[in-house]
């Protein structure tokens, strides 16, 4: 997705994403959810050896190492 169709809609896709997570594990899981939005700008990233035009954030999420030894877990 091009960084510029994310401005203004971070708040709602961290959102998203946690919920995402808390739906598997559970609400006790929430606070644990870590979601990272890092824009890589124009020219600096590519796709079959080619330089792409657009601007692209990668987003990664995950889950704090606490979460899967958590005792009695979902």
């Amino acid at each position: 997705m091009p960084e510029a169709q994310l401005a203004g809609r971070e708040s709602a896709l961290i959102t998203a994403l946690t919920d995402a997570v808390v739906g598997v594990y559970g609400e006790w899981a929430r606070g644990l959810v870590v979601v990272h939005l890092d824009g890589i700008p124009r020219g600096r990233w590519g796709i079959g050896g080619l330089t792409v035009d657009d601007a692209s954030p990668a987003i990664t999420f995950g889950i704090r190492e606490a979460g899967p030894d958590r005792p009695g877990r979902q």
